[in-house]
């Protein structure tokens, strides 16, 4: 709770509608559709999440190192790659939070690539690459990952 609260609020909002769709959690395109530019944004958002339950489940179920996991990591890459393109989450640290949420704790020693790969896609402006690729720091990419803790919050949005 004290990482998320210090998150600004729009990528509080981003965090929470994501997870609204990965998970999934009530009406998603009801509750977060407001505009044209909304409708396409989230529908593009349910095509691409509609596969997380089932992608987390599979690295529920490995055992041992992740190392023939290609078709999962695929999947997180294309959510991964569309997320990033948005102000409020291209950042390392809140990436790593809304993806540990979504994919569960079997994620966290791919987080680092994921997001660096994402960051350096053609799609991403040059600023906006520059600036994903700065937040990640030398802590995000060596440190230990503890793969068996899950993750205890999963923020609801409350305003708006």
């Amino acid at each position: 709770m004290a990482l998320f609260s210090t998150f600004p609020t729009p990528t509080r909002r981003y965090i929470v509608r994501a997870l609204d769709f990965g998970l999934p959690r009530g009406k998603p395109l009801e509750r977060w559709v407001g505009s044209f530019f909304d409708i396409a944004t989230q529908a593009a958002r349910a095509d691409l999440y509609h596969s997380i339950p089932i992608v987390r489940r599979r690295l529920e179920a490995i055992n041992g190192p992740l190392e023939n996991w290609m078709d999962e990591y695929r999947s997180i890459q294309r959510c991964a790659d569309f997320d990033l393109r948005f102000p409020e989450i291209a950042s390392m640290v809140p990436f790593g939070f809304l993806y540990e949420r979504l994919y569960g704790p079997k994620v966290r020693p791919w987080l680092p690539a994921i997001f660096m790969a994402a960051a350096a896609s053609p799609a991403m402006t040059e600023e906006g690459r520059l600036a994903a690729l700065q937040s990640v720091t030398m802590f995000d990419i060596a440190a230990p990952s503890e793969q068996g803790t899950p993750c205890a919050l999963f923020p609801e949005w409350d305003g708006d």
